[in-house]
């Protein structure tokens, strides 16, 4: 299962992300950490524009292929990042059951906790 947290910064997306990852036991993937990341490696010479979002989505695969719930805390800020989130069969997701992911509101998941 994927669940998705994404919207402006600063609106309280990675608090509840992490306490529902804590509750669920979940596997919690956070892009600005993994942008944060690739800054450091100093290795992109355009910056980081969509590579962490890449990175996540491949992360997140790996995870869901094994079974495990994800969390993901993500901003989505360009239209590239918007139109790939939440992942669609061709996008370089499985189309498998064991890895299809399920979308739920922030509503719902605390409801669920």
């Amino acid at each position: 299962m994927l669940i998705v947290f994404a919207g402006l910064p600063g609106v309280g997306k990675t608090t509840v992300a992490r306490e529902v990852a804590r509750r669920l036991g979940a596997m919690y993937l956070r892009v600005d950490t993994i942008e944060q990341a690739l800054r450091a490696g100093g290795t992109l010479p355009a910056g980081v524009v969509a590579e962490g979002y890449a990175v996540a989505y491949r992360v997140a695969a790996d995870n869901l292929a094994l079974g495990h719930v994800v969390v993901a805390d993500l901003v989505n800020p360009l239209a590239l990042t918007r139109d790939t989130w939440p992942p669609r069969p061709g996008r370089g997701w499985s189309t498998s059951r064991s890895c299809a992911p399920t979308r739920r509101s922030t509503a719902s998941a605390s409801r669920s906790g």
